[in-house]
């Protein structure tokens, strides 16, 4: 643990499932003080960290945004903010897009802000099962943009991973350093979306069916070890060596890959499914992928039909693009250049946070 003080750090979405971690994580390093985030009035519920300041503001507002940063006069933002996977295309290209290229103009332009980390996604990249037989390394990849990818959270991503990048300066003194994080799926305590809904499927008939093939796999990152990329990367980013960091795309994950179901059957294991448990009949009936992405496909033209296109489903073809194309990634180059390495593997996070569900029972009804 380092002594010095790196000065004011500034966290976007720090009141939500990474975010909060994300707080948690630099408030027991210590390198940054005072640690700040931004919490919109209406999520004021979400989780905040005692130790850290929180000061409500929409950060899509520029005058907003500029005051705030005026006020907290940070080193480095840490940029977590963005609309989940399901979200409609217009909150993806308005709050993914739209609301990061305005936070990166403006940052790079205040005078106190001398780095940014943006939390990226590993669906930015162009995903396929021919290319599952090895990790991936960042030269290897090929990105998705605005105008091409499976979805619009991808497309969106990717153009927002660029837009960081593209705006860095390269010059340490007074200007503008930026770095990427291409996360991987993401999971851990007070998670609502994947361990919530896989919870759900829990010793129901749910957890009989398969879809597709369990050939594939992926990698998986614990919510701990995402949150201590961030702290690495801002450091890096201010460290002499900085140009090491500067205007690079960093692989992150547990360090080790799982095959798709064997990672969600795990879950299951650990939370008691009887058909899962160690003794249990390990029953599995597998659905195709072409039979589920043809009848997903049907219904979601339907709807689109009788709504006159307003509303969309939560489920689409899209929502299987993931599960179906595979994600190995080669993290050696954030332990290189970041000093990354996982606290814990992708089993140990899994028992973790089957843990901490079953020790805060009904958190989600005492956070709404």
């Amino acid at each position: 643990m380092s002594n010095e003080n790196l000065g004011p750090i500034f966290v976007t979405g720090g009141a939500g499932f990474l975010g909060s971690t994300i707080v948690e994580a630099l408030l027991s390093d210590r390198s940054f003080n005072p640690v700040i985030s931004s919490v919109e009035p209406q999520l004021a519920s979400n989780r905040q960290v005692p130790g850290a300041i929180y000061r409500d503001c929409d950060v899509s507002k520029a005058d907003k945004l500029n005051a705030l940063l005026d006020e907290i006069k940070p080193r480095v933002i840490l940029h977590t903010i963005g609309p989940g996977f399901f979200s409609p295309p217009e909150a993806h290209y308005r709050v993914t897009y739209d609301l990061s290229k305005q936070l990166v103009a403006i940052a790079k332009k205040h005078p106190s802000v001398q780095a940014l980390v943006y939390t990226c996604t590993a669906e930015v990249v162009d995903l396929h099962p021919s290319l599952n037989d090895h990790p991936l390394k960042e030269e290897e990849a090929t990105l998705h943009s605005l105008h091409s990818g499976p979805n619009t959270y991808s497309r969106t991503k990717a153009a927002t991973d660029v837009l960081a990048l593209t705006n860095t300066t390269g010059n340490f003194s007074n200007q503008l350093l930026t770095a990427v994080l291409r996360t991987t799926g993401l999971y851990g305590p007070r998670d609502r979306l994947t361990i919530v809904e896989l919870l759900k499927c829990v010793n129901t008939p749910k957890t009989q069916y398969q879809l597709g093939p369990n050939t594939l796999v992926h990698d998986w990152m614990y919510v701990d070890n995402c949150a201590l990329a961030h702290v690495l990367a801002a450091k890096a980013l201010l460290s002499p060596k900085a140009e090491c960091a500067d205007g690079e795309a960093f692989f992150i994950s547990d360090g080790g890959p799982k095959k798709f179901w064997d990672f969600v059957r795990a879950i299951w294991t650990q939370a008691g499914d009887a058909n899962w448990a160690p003794d249990g009949p390990h029953t599995v009936k597998q659905i195709p992928f072409w039979f589920i992405i043809s009848a997903v496909g049907f219904l979601e033209w339907a709807y689109w039909i009788l709504t006159l296109g307003i509303a969309r489903p939560y489920w689409s073809t899209s929502t299987y693009h993931y599960m179906s194309h595979g994600c190995w990634f080669d993290i050696s180059k954030a332990r290189r250049v970041l000093g990354y390495e996982p606290l814990v593997d992708t089993d140990e996070g899994i028992r973790r946070t089957i843990a901490w569900f079953k020790e805060n029972e009904g958190w989600e009804k005492k956070t709404k």
